[in-house]
């Protein structure tokens, strides 16, 4: 898990593209993963890639909607390490590169963009990626 993820908004982080099957997600990162639901009445499932510090959603339709990554996992957009760091940094090297987030109850969000930066005792923990026509 060494190699970084570049996140291209709306459509993609790494490998893996919003709206791939789950088998094709499966493809791509190979390997045992676990599979739970957030209630036991949700029609989406979350698979988890742990080795990856990943998340996946999958919709009623079987695709990927949202991918969930968390530190120490490198995840970069537009060329800014966004994992494990603080928000005011991310938030300044972002805003340099034409990205504006709005502060969130967790963190850092643009809708427009379709991404979520976490933040957990003053660092950037985890990012989620999703559409904007999903948002």
């Amino acid at each position: 898990m060494n190699e970084h993820w570049e996140i291209e908004p709306n459509i993609s982080v790494g490998p893996l593209l919003l709206g791939m099957r789950k088998e094709e997600c499966e493809a791509v990162l190979g390997g045992a993963h676990d599979v739970f639901k957030r209630t036991g009445d949700s029609i989406k499932t979350i698979m988890v890639y742990e080795s990856e510090n990943l998340h996946i959603t999958i919709n009623e339709k079987g695709k990927a909607e949202e991918y969930s990554l968390f530190s120490p996992r490198k995840i970069m957009l537009k060329g800014v390490q966004v994992l494990g760091r603080s928000p005011e940094d991310v938030y300044s090297e972002l805003v340099s590169t034409g990205i504006r987030l709005e502060k969130s109850d967790i963190g850092m969000w643009s809708e427009k963009i379709g991404v979520n930066l976490v933040e957990v005792e003053g660092i950037i923990d985890g990012v989620e990626i999703r559409s904007s026509e999903q948002a």
